[in-house]
């Protein structure tokens, strides 16, 4: 008789965990990170260890834009602030000093 493992991942994100962000342009050096954005290391503390992800969302008055990408930290204190690459920025249709919502995408396997 063979039993075979399954493991299922389910992603999820905290609606009471969110923050609201101002769009920094990441410099040219990380901007070889196209789908990485960098947040404060505060906040990402706060989320827990194992966040590697994060959803960032846009919302304008004619609709509302989102995405998912991979999240590391900014070691300097730049509270406040998402570095995120210009192919990002211009994907969600923003500038550099627009308001973002920024939420932790948390990975549970069962």
């Amino acid at each position: 008789m063979l039993v075979s493992a399954f493991v299922i991942n389910v992603i999820r994100t905290e609606p009471t965990s969110e923050h609201q962000l101002k769009v920094e342009t990441l410099s040219m050096w990380h901007s070889l990170w196209p789908d990485t954005v960098r947040v404060d290391k505060e906040i990402l503390a706060s989320w827990g260890d194992k966040i590697r992800q994060v959803e960032i969302e846009v919302n304008d008055e004619e609709n509302i834009r989102w995405t998912r990408c991979k999240v590391k930290p900014i070691e300097s204190a730049r509270c406040g602030v998402i570095q995120m690459p210009i192919k990002l920025q211009l994907a969600l249709q923003i500038r550099e000093g627009g308001q973002v919502t920024v939420k932790p995408v948390i990975e549970n396997v069962r």
